[in-house]
């Protein structure tokens, strides 16, 4: 009875073992697809529209893609893909190419019609990267690392300053 507490012992310690090498990084280690999600709370569309050109097209040089659609409830902007610098902790998983783009929706808050650019929408701002850990490899999905995300947050902090401007 002592023997095969033992050999079951050592099995789960042998298990344990196993799965958690499986799950160590490394570059080609399977990364979970991760975006970037932010509420930056409540605007009027016209100023929607506003933060966007200032801060997404003017600040950070992102370009819409044509792929933005508007309904009197939902308003979104989607970039085009561009290309952005390495951060470090993308370095140091082995990335050597990093492309991002952002989107944002703004949706009419319940009970309200929309009338004119008056009514109030709930805003998001989702944000991606695609990387190469090679020249030559195809596009993957971006691992949000920490630094992607401050620079992301950044982003969305530049957004809520422009969204919360007094009048």
């Amino acid at each position: 009875m002592m023997n095969n507490r033992k050999v079951s012992l050592v099995l789960l310690i042998f298990v344990s073992l196993l799965a958690g090498c499986s799950s160590t990084g490394g570059k080609n280690a399977t990364k979970p697809l991760k975006m970037f999600r932010i509420n930056l709370g409540l605007a009027m569309q016209d100023d929607f529209y506003q933060a966007i050109e200032m801060i997404v097209y003017g600040r950070y040089r992102y370009i819409d893609s044509g792929d933005s659609h508007s309904s009197p409830n939902n308003l979104e902007l989607v970039t085009e893909w561009r290309p952005r610098f390495i951060l470090d902790d993308e370095k140091e998983l082995g990335i050597v190419v990093v492309w991002s783009r952002i989107l944002l929706t703004a949706k009419l808050r319940p009970g309200q019609a929309s009338f004119g650019g008056e009514s109030t929408y709930r805003v998001t701002m989702r944000a991606e990267s695609r990387v190469k850990y090679s020249e030559y490899e195809s596009w993957q999905p971006g691992p949000l690392t920490t630094q992607a995300r401050n620079y992301f947050r950044d982003i969305a902090d530049d957004l809520l300053q422009e969204l919360k401007k007094p009048y």
